[in-house]
């Protein structure tokens, strides 16, 4: 593979990977939500969330890969693996360094959450804001596609949908907490 055909693929896999993880971030959190989380299965619900997320990572891992193949970019394992460690761009790279490490752990503790338990797999969960964050900051840091308005415009637009999306489940889960708590008032009172 040419320097010029790789460094074609790994932008291609780059941008898909942080489409699958704009979705998977997006899906965790609207489905998880009330009011679409009893429209869908809970085990479609996982296996969809469990499908995006894995796809990003993936073609992020693709994306790394493939850059290590462009002997133009200069890339090498330990650029890719360490944060800070690439010569090239060292902080642009480390935020997407620092993404797939933490989105592995993530994936990894789907497969630990029993031995976990709830609430401490959910913390780790929560990471999912920062490695999209971080994901977003490398895209537009360092990713050559986004200094395309288009592309730009698209990056912002997955930044807002994401904190609208949050903001959506923060106050419907105020809502519905405040709602569950006035019908527990309103059991103790009639008995």
């Amino acid at each position: 593979m040419g320097a010029s055909s790789a460094w074609q693929a790994s932008r291609a896999a780059g941008l898909v990977s942080f489409a699958l993880l704009w979705a998977s971030v997006i899906w965790g959190i609207l489905v998880s939500s009330k009011p679409f989380s009893s429209k869908i299965s809970r085990a479609a619900i996982l296996d969809w969330h469990r499908i995006l997320s894995t796809a990003a990572l993936a073609f992020a891992g693709i994306h790394a890969g493939v850059l290590m193949l462009d002997s133009h970019a200069g890339y090498g394992a330990a650029d890719l693996l360490v944060p800070f460690a690439a010569e090239d761009s060292p902080v642009a790279t480390a935020m997407g360094v620092v993404a797939f490490e933490l989105g592995m752990a993530i994936a990894v503790s789907f497969r630990l959450r029993k031995y976990l338990g709830m609430r401490a797999w959910r913390a780790l969960h929560l990471l999912a804001y920062p490695v999209f964050v971080l994901a977003l900051a490398h895209f537009i840091a360092i990713g050559t596609e986004a200094k395309r308005a288009y592309v730009f415009v698209l990056a912002l637009s997955s930044a807002f949908s994401v904190l609208f999306a949050s903001a959506f489940r923060v106050i419907y889960r105020v809502g519905d907490e405040r709602s569950t708590t006035a019908r527990r008032a309103a059991t103790v009172d009639g008995e």
